[in-house]
C-alpha cells in the first residue's frame, strides 16, 4: 500500500511523500530509504525492499523521500547542508507521527555517503544501517564516473555544470570543495561498525568496489560482494539476492550465520 500525505511543506522537501506499509495506522518499525545521485523517491530497489520487508514484518513501514534537487524537489543547487537537514527534518517526523520502535536506514550509492555523513555528524538515530554500492569516497566516485572532461575544466574555472540520471543536477564548485572537506573514508565508523551491512556488485561501473570493500575493512563493516552486480543491480537474480540479504539484516533474520 502506498500513501501520498499532502502537505504544505512537501515543496521544501522535508516531509516524505510516498509511504510503503501493510497498515498506516499500525506502524512500529521505520525504514528510511535513500536514493542515490540523480536518483528520486520512485526508485525500484526501495519498492523491492518494501515489499520483502513487509511480507516478513506486518507493522513495518518503507519511508522515501527526494533528495535536494532530485525527484520532484523544487530545490536548484545542491548543498551537503541542505541534504543533512531534510534528513534531519525527516526523522523528526516520523518520530512526531508514529509510534516509533526502531528506526532503520537503507541507502544508495550517494544516498550512502549522506547518510553516513549525517551520522558522523549528528549521531547514530539508527538500529541498523543497509547500504548497497555506497559512494564512501563521492568526490573520486564524481569527478572520475559522473562528470565530464569539460565539467572538470569549467569546475576549475569556478563555473557551475550540470550532470545526474533521472534528473541533471546542478554542480557546484561549492560543492566540490564541500565533498573535498568531508571525505568519509578518513573519518572512523568502527564503534557503529555492528549496525552496518555493506553490499556491493563486483563489476559496479560507478562506484568501483576497491575503495567500498578498503572502507568496510578498516572500519570493521561486515561486507557482501555480488559476483556480477553492475551499480544499479540491473539483473534482477542479483537485485533479489541483495534485497534478501538487506532484509535479513534489517529485521535479524540470521544473515550473520551466513557471514
Amino acid at each position: 500500500k502506498v500513501i501520498n500525505p499532502k502537505d504544505e511543506n512537501c515543496q521544501k522537501g522535508c516531509y516524505p511523500d510516498k509511504y510503503y506499509c501493510n497498515d498506516i495506522r499500525n506502524v512500529k518499525d521505520v525504514v528510511i530509504s535513500c536514493h542515490g545521485f540523480g536518483g528520486s523517491k520512485e526508485n525500484m530497489a526501495s519498492k523491492k525492499l518494501a515489499k520483502k520487508l513487509m511480507e516478513i514484518q506486518n507493522d513495518i513501514a518503507v519511508i522515501v523521500f527526494d533528495w535536494p534537487c532530485h525527484g520532484k524537489d523544487v530545490r536548484q543547487k545542491l548543498h551537503l547542508s541542505d541534504c543533512n537537514n531534510y534528513l534531519n527534518t525527516l526523522i523528526d517526523f516520523i518520530y512526531s507521527n508514529f509510534s516509533v520502535n526502531n528506526l532503520y536506514a537503507n541507502a544508495t550509492s550517494f544516498g550512502g555517503y549522506l547518510l553516513l555523513k549525517y551520522i558522523k555528524e549528528n549521531g547514530n538515530p539508527f538500529r541498523k544501517i543497509n547500504l548497497r554500492c555506497p559512494a564512501v569516497n563521492m568526490i573520486n566516485v564524481l569527478y572520475d564516473n559522473i562528470l565530464t572532461e569539460e565539467d572538470r575544466e569549467q569546475l576549475s574555472r569556478g563555473k557551475d555544470v550540470v550532470a545526474g540520471f533521472e534528473r541533471k543536477i546542478r554542480i557546484t564548485p561549492e560543492l566540490i570543495n564541500d565533498l573535498n572537506i568531508n571525505d568519509i573514508t578518513k573519518w572512523d565508523y568502527s564503534d557503529i561498525a555492528k549496525d552496518i551491512l555493506i553490499i556491493h556488485g563486483t563489476v559496479d561501473e560507478t562506484v568501483p568496489i576497491n575503495a567500498v570493500e578498503e572502507f568496510a575493512n578498516a572500519n570493521s563493516i561486515d561486507f557482501i560482494s555480488i559476483e556480477g552486480a553492475d551499480h544499479m543491480f540491473k539483473n534482477s537474480a542479483k537485485m533479489n539476492e541483495a534485497i534478501e540479504y538487506s532484509a535479513e539484516f534489517l529485521l535479524d533474520e540470521g544473515l550473520n550465520q551466513k557471514l
